[in-house]
């Protein structure tokens, strides 16, 4: 895992390209690697930082390698109030070091938690896609 968070510029569903730097400001990032669309763990698990974003203290990025139409109709599902972003090559994963498997399917789901000065603070792969970290434990993280 690199220690210092590296910037990333991925375009949202909407082709606009986000710099994570850029959004994050002077805040605690919150990026939220997860499964995919399909993942229904995965979309309870957005949905439930969705509604407690006021509780966060942070910005939140959530990104899968789905095609742009899956990441704008789970934004819209959601109503998300934070950028749900596709990578379909994998960018960002391969940045943050993740394990790629053949199948998409097989991503493990993983959370970063980057100071403001860049610094990676928490890093959780969920080895079970199905046992996930609970919100408030993730949340305790950021000072």
């Amino acid at each position: 895992m690199p220690k210092t968070a590296k910037n990333l510029i991925l375009n949202d569903w909407n082709d606009k390209p986000v710099d994570f730097f850029k959004f994050q400001e002077k805040n605690h990032l919150i990026l939220i690697f997860y499964r995919g669309y399909w993942c229904n763990i995965c979309r309870a698990q957005l949905d439930e930082f969705n509604k407690n974003l006021d509780k966060t203290k942070a910005k939140i990025i959530a990104i899968s390698g789905d095609e742009p139409l899956y990441a704008s109709l789970l934004s819209t599902h959601l109503g998300a109030k934070f950028p749900i972003l596709p990578d379909p090559e994998l960018k960002s994963f391969k940045i943050y070091e993740l394990d790629i498997p053949d199948d998409k399917k097989d991503i493990l789901p993983a959370i970063f938690i980057v100071s403001p000065k860049h610094e990676i603070i928490y890093k959780n792969i969920s080895e079970n896609p199905e046992k996930r970290p609970d919100l408030s434990k993730i949340l305790a993280q950021i000072p």
